[in-house]
């Protein structure tokens, strides 16, 4: 049902005139979308104590750990919970307009007004609760909310062109909804005994790091074919030079960034299969130095080895250990006694 208010003093009227014809204005407000975040906010604080004291009663060591990582298990949980309710409302609110570039129904307005709001709860949530945040998740997490916070200016300020911009960000979005397997993989690195569940975890995050290769090349692209009319056919809005010059080049830098979190997946898979034939095949170092050999990768960041090198001491072999960074665990992945490195 169509909701009707006031007039909002800053918009001119025939703008607003439209919106009510539309059916979305009341809902669509900055106004409401503000109460929207605060309210998903307060909500999303309460859950994360709920998720820290059931991590707790249900895995005995989760006390255990520093505080550091606890709070990067809880944010794991968060982000499975979030991105997957953002995906579904995606789905069902979204594929029309993804499809076809129609313009959204009312209803669809509302799904993916949600779906946004949700996100970037989540992000603003998880930078102020981890206790370090690595530079690429911020990254990452910025490009996204800024890109969510210009298409909403421009959805209310401009409804008549909505519909390729939404259709676009809609796409976009689909960078962080389908992080599931890599949430899911960081969580098991985390309260699960390595030893125990070591062909499990070193098959999760390969999966995670290959899928996340795929996915996300598949959505750059994506985003780029449906970029390509709003920079050839421009509305000539108050935001068109956003869109038009600004997006590619964030699209370009989140690209990097996915791939970056992909190869550390892959690093993590060989590092998990290091420890077992460490501790498993001493007798065969050969294997060991090949599985802890430095992997290929178009990126030169933090992420490093399992082994920080080899020192003879007393005739004998010492592996050092080291530390394996990743822009979506932020450094809480390094081994314990690790130290950074870049």
């Amino acid at each position: 049902m169509r909701r009707s208010r006031g007039s909002p003093t800053s918009l001119p009227e025939d703008v607003n005139k439209l919106c009510l014809d539309l059916g979305y204005a009341g809902f669509h407000s900055m106004e409401h979308v503000a109460a929207n975040v605060f309210l998903c906010f307060g909500a999303t604080l309460v859950i994360s104590i709920a998720i820290h004291s059931l991590l707790g009663m249900l895995q005995k060591g989760f006390h255990s750990l520093d505080i550091y990582r606890q709070r990067n298990c809880v944010t794991y949980v968060l982000e499975l919970i979030y991105t997957t309710i953002v995906l579904i409302l995606q789905i069902v609110y979204g594929w029309n307009v993804v499809l076809y570039g129609t313009d959204v129904e009312s209803v669809d307005r509302k799904g993916l007004s949600y779906a946004a709001v949700t996100l970037t709860t989540l992000y603003l949530f998880e930078l102020i609760y981890r206790v370090r945040t690595h530079w690429q998740l911020m990254v990452h997490h910025f490009i996204a909310i800024g890109v969510l916070l210009v298409a909403f200016a421009s959805w209310f300020d401009y409804p008549q062109h909505h519909a390729p911009i939404i259709r676009m960000c809609t796409v976009f979005v689909l960078h962080a909804s389908t992080e599931q397997l890599c949430f899911f993989a960081l969580l098991a690195h985390r309260i699960l005994d390595h030893d125990k569940y070591n062909t499990f975890l070193v098959w999760a995050h390969w999966i995670a790091g290959a899928s996340s290769y795929v996915i996300k090349t598949g959505i750059c692209l994506l985003t780029w074919i449906l970029w390509w009319p709003i920079f050839t056919y421009p509305a000539h809005t108050s935001y068109s030079w956003f869109w038009c010059w600004v997006f590619p080049l964030l699209n370009t830098v989140m690209l990097f960034v996915q791939w970056w979190a992909s190869s550390v997946f892959i690093t993590l898979s060989r590092r998990v299969e290091g420890e077992h034939s460490r501790h498993h095949s001493k007798k065969n170092a050969v294997i060991y130095e090949a599985l802890l050999r430095k992997p290929r990768s178009l990126f030169q960041g933090p992420v490093s080895t399992l082994s920080g090198g080899n020192k003879k001491a007393g005739g004998g072999t010492h592996v050092q250990s080291s530390a394996v960074t990743s822009s979506c665990d932020s450094e809480a992945d390094a081994q314990e006694t690790g130290r950074y490195q870049s």
